[in-house]
């Protein structure tokens, strides 16, 4: 089993708070608690908090997006 360096860890966290979230994302937190409210971001509930991680991010990202049309001449 692989070792977690825990000094990595302790200064970023893997589970992030919708307010943590929202600095890195540059989502508003309203917007993310939208997002968490429908479903569309998956989360760990914790107590009265819902937490998720950046690949949670990436992932909606990935399903949400719009692909550039190509240009043409």
């Amino acid at each position: 089993m692989a070792r977690i360096n825990t000094e990595e860890i302790a200064g970023n966290p893997i589970l992030k708070t919708v307010e943590q979230m929202s600095k890195i994302s540059g989502l508003g937190e309203n917007t993310l608690r939208d997002l968490l409210d429908r479903g569309e971001i998956d989360y760990v509930p914790n107590g009265n908090r819902k937490l998720m991680t950046e690949q949670a991010i990436l992932d909606w990202y990935e399903r949400s997006k719009v692909s550039a049309k190509p240009k043409r001449d």
